[in-house]
């Protein structure tokens, strides 16, 4: 009977071996494909801060982006930043990641109690070594470790066990990991939108809503110019625009020559302007040096931009300018499109416009609101007329609620503080704010005060306005 107990207990491989009850040191497979759920979360990460660095500092292709110097080692350093502190921190409070929840194994102290923060930083800081070699280095300890601990393990006096969590958990962290990948494939879709690049097929003609004039210096020209109703989309239906909406525009450009490595050296800048000629953005300016596949084939070029609240109605011009830097020349084309139903109330003085009160956020607006005591009432109105400093104002909003007997009953001198930076800035310029309010429970009934105060710092002005509501 000894003997049998003895050849059982031998059949049982190192890294199965029981440390207390059911559990179980975790198998270097299981491991390492959490390791590779997680890796993929932080190449998501990568890819998204990839092309904002390529759109900030230069680097987009046409299929994505090709980033050198100072930005791939932007790019690179703030990912690993960013994992680092995603693996110390989750391990440090729970010994988990997503990927190790989902796979189903988690990391203690070699006495079974809970790997702490100290712990986890020496761990992870290891791991810089353990990853040497995609993990050989790490791979090669664990494998001769009695308890399949790696560099880090070794220094930070822990073990990686199998753990079962809920299934729903499970489930829910599946989910999100799903999401964040998702996530970061479309914020970097969206980054890298707006550029040319290589299209397979021939582009439709022009909608005959639109009439550009083109300017040509040589071969090179920007045609099939059109407004879409989004992007890759249909044709959009000839019909103004309103404030507000976003408008998808997208064109092809032809001609273009190729250097001796048979790439393409394109310099792109498109500029929005209003009815009075006034830049709504920013130029938004681009560079295309990649080779191309189908020399026959035309790129397409694609923009889309919002229009703001306060813009007029009126003609809004589209200026797109190509230079092809291999024959230094250039092409020029302007779409126009128009706006209605736009802005028209300008103002020379500092002020309040169109305030009202509403019972919930979103709701239409009442004109005799009426809340119980410990009830909330919300607000929301147009300012205009203040100035600017560069392009930015500087304007300070506070509120004061005053009961039915005189009395304060809430007050807050710096609600809202306005100095962002406004590229466009039309006479009809003004800016939306909204506010809400939660009364006490105890506050007495009656008829209330609601009563702004607006600062414009940089004029040294000021501006007020009252509003009335009932509390029953």
């Amino acid at each position: 009977m000894e003997e049998k107990e003895k050849s059982l207990n031998h059949g049982i491989s190192k890294n199965e071996e029981f440390l207390s009850g059911d559990q179980r040191i975790a198998r270097l497979g299981d491991r390492l494909i959490a390791l590779i759920i997680d890796t993929l979360l932080m190449a998501s990460i990568l890819a998204v801060i990839g092309m904002w660095s390529a759109r900030k500092w230069g680097g987009i292709t046409e299929a994505g982006f090709d980033i050198k110097g100072f930005p791939a080692m932007f790019s690179i350093v703030t990912t690993v930043l960013l994992g680092f502190l995603y693996f110390w921190i989750l391990e440090g409070i729970w010994g988990i990641t997503l990927g190790k929840v989902i796979i189903g194994i988690q990391v203690i102290k070699k006495d079974g109690s809970h790997c702490h923060m100290r712990a986890s930083l020496i761990r992870n800081l290891l791991r810089f070594v353990d990853g040497l070699g995609v993990y050989l280095v790490g791979f090669l300890i664990a494998i001769f470790s009695r308890m399949g601990q790696r560099l880090g393990d070794h220094l930070a006096d822990t073990i990686v066990i199998e753990r079962k969590f809920h299934m729903l958990l499970r489930v829910v962290l599946v989910i999100l990991w799903l999401g964040g990948i998702g996530g970061g494939i479309f914020l970097s879709y969206d980054l890298h939108r707006g550029i040319l690049r290589p299209i397979a097929t021939p582009s439709p003609a022009p909608t005959p809503s639109v009439t550009p004039s083109v300017k040509v210096s040589g071969d090179l020209k920007i045609v099939d110019f059109k407004f879409v109703q989004f992007e890759d989309g249909p044709v959009r239906p000839l019909a103004p625009y309103r404030p507000g909406d976003k408008v998808y525009v997208d064109y092809n450009v032809m001609g273009f020559t190729s250097d001796q490595e048979g790439k393409l050296h394109l310099l792109g800048t498109t500029t929005i302007t209003d009815p009075k000629g006034i830049p709504l953005l920013p130029p938004s300016k681009y560079e295309f040096h990649e080779p191309i596949p189908k020399p026959d084939k035309p790129l397409k070029g694609y923009y889309t931009f919002n229009l703001p609240l306060y813009v007029p109605s009126g003609k809004f011009n589209i200026q797109i300018k190509v230079h092809d830097a291999v024959k230094n020349i250039d092409s020029e084309l302007i779409g126009s499109f128009m706006v209605e139903g736009g802005a028209t109330e300008t103002s020379s003085r500092l002020e309040f416009r169109d305030f009202h009160f509403s019972l919930s956020r979103g709701e239409p607006p009442v004109t005799h609101p009426v809340i119980q005591p410990g009830g909330t009432i919300y607000s929301i109105c147009k300012i205009s007329g203040m100035q600017f400093r560069e392009d930015r104002p500087d304007v300070l909003i506070g509120l004061k609620i005053i009961g039915p007997n005189g009395e304060t009953i809430i007050e807050n001198s710096e609600l809202i503080k306005m100095n962002d930076s406004y590229f466009y800035r039309p006479a009809t310029f003004f800016e939306t704010v909204s506010a809400h309010a939660t009364l006490p429970s105890n506050a007495p009934k009656g008829r209330y005060l609601w009563k702004y105060t607006m600062t414009d710092r940089i004029a040294n002005k000021k501006a007020d306005y009252d509003a009335n509501f009932e509390v029953k």
